[in-house]
């Protein structure tokens, strides 16, 4: 390969933080010899916020995860994180992640980053031009760092600070628990969160239809502590609504075998499931944050309505895998002919090789677009055998109109695909002309 084409091929995303990472280990990183390159995978391309290399002896092994593995020991580890849960773009990589390094003892190296930044960063700042939380930080930080020394120290300290911002679903649920406990919980929030303190433990064992009940809780559990006598506050609120979208995510993709994905069966319905799931949760934060709280007079959501891009495209991706499984399913009803069953299950498979349409981002959208074109492409023969059974099934001179609207609500997903739609042109203008005669009558 050429050094141009090399360089076209190189992601800058990943290429970056294994240099970087390679610098701090002096070791040189390359992805074909990580050990797990999903971790750095799922780094970049979906909300996951963690990404850690260990070096775990002098001779260079090295541990690649998207957690910190406290129980295992390493000489050095180089921890990755982002300031937001979000995609890493090409644009924004440099500006969202941050470095932290860790040596074996991890409460040292936390303690450290609080007495050598963050409380001489208080410590320094001119009161005249300080936020006006600057007092409530510095007690914050300096209270954090006390429970720091104790931990250090080997005595029973207990980590108390509260973090300016939510990280995850989790955290956010111990973080009030904490503030309970220490009777700091004005809001009572931590009562607010306990329907998802139950929920959450079950996720991932659960059947994918069990995931409703999630999305009911979490409405219950924002709903509450945006009515509390001291309301939750908005931006946090923003945070916490795309911490429960990650949680959804995460565990609606957990539920489908990607070994499996392709193969006739079940499948069809979990991802029905998914998007019935999607729609239920993009529907409450709609209704919540433009219609809900914009009328509540004690606490009144302010400015636009919750953005949910990422859950949107998600849900977008669940229905075209769908519409891709139910378009080979139908094709095989269609011919009647089992033999194809298993050539056009190797076809998708192959072009899907590697690739896990189910884990959505942004950024693998034109790879998921090239690999939908290239099924089409090597599929076009065998669609072309099921055109003439297609038009003889829905002519509407032979048809009832029930039967008819039937029948092309069950091909839907079918005769929406743009090469059956160019090959069917005349064809549905004529189905069209005579399904506008139904609804007149």
């Amino acid at each position: 390969m050429s050094k141009e084409k090399e360089k076209e091929n190189t992601d800058s995303r990943r290429s970056y933080i294994l240099r970087v990472a390679g610098h701090i280990l002096s070791l040189h990183l390359v992805e074909e010899k990580l050990p797990n390159i999903q971790a750095l995978f799922n780094f970049c391309d979906t909300p996951v916020t963690l990404f850690v290399i260990s070096r775990n002896d002098q001779k260079g092994r090295i541990d690649v995860s998207n957690e910190i593995k406290y129980d295992k020991p390493a000489l050095s580890r180089v921890v990755f994180f982002k300031t937001r849960p979000i995609v890493l773009t090409s644009d924004n990589y440099k500006n969202v992640v941050s470095v932290l390094t860790m040596q074996e003892n991890a409460n040292e190296t936390f303690l450290g980053s609080i007495q050598q930044i963050f409380s001489k960063m208080f410590q320094n700042s001119n009161t005249e031009k300080a936020p006006k939380n600057t007092n409530q930080l510095r007690e914050i930080v300096n209270e954090l760092e006390e429970n720091l020394l104790m931990s250090v120290d080997g005595k029973d300290g207990e980590t108390g600070g509260g973090g300016e911002g939510v990280l995850s679903l989790e955290d956010e649920i111990k973080l009030w628990k904490l503030r309970a406990a220490s009777k700091k919980d004005k809001g009572n929030y931590a009562e607010a969160f306990e329907p998802l303190t139950e929920k959450i433990p079950l996720l991932p064992n659960c059947g994918i239809e069990r995931l409703i009940e999630f999305v009911e809780a979490s409405e219950d559990c924002i709903d509450a502590l945006w009515n509390s006598d001291e309301p939750y506050p908005q931006t946090r609120m923003k945070q916490l609504l795309y911490a429960i979208e990650n949680c959804l995510f995460e565990n609606i993709c957990i539920k489908f075998n990607i070994d499996n994905l392709w193969k006739t069966g079940k499948l069809s319905d979990d991802l029905k499931t998914a998007l019935s799931i999607c729609d239920q949760w993009i529907f409450v934060v709609a209704t919540l944050t433009s219609q809900t709280w914009t009328r509540n007079g004690l606490h009144e959501w302010k400015g636009d309505p919750q953005r949910q891009d990422f859950i949107k495209g998600f849900r977008n991706r669940l229905d075209e895998v769908l519409s891709l499984k139910i378009l080979s399913e139908q094709i095989i009803t269609l011919l009647n002919d089992k033999s194809t069953s298993t050539e056009i299950i190797e076809v998708i498979e192959g072009a899907m090789k590697g690739f896990n349409p189910i884990i959505y981002s942004p950024y693998t959208e034109a790879n998921w677009k090239s690999r939908l074109q290239t099924v089409e492409r090597i599929l076009d023969p065998i669609i072309d055998r099921t055109i003439p059974i297609i038009k003889s099934r829905f002519q509407p001179n032979k048809m009832d109109s029930t039967t008819l609207l039937s029948d092309v609500h069950k091909y839907r997903h079918f005769l929406h695909r743009n090469n059956v739609k160019a090959k069917l042109l005349a064809d549905r203008e004529a189905l069209l002309a005579r399904l506008g005669d139904f609804l007149q009558v």
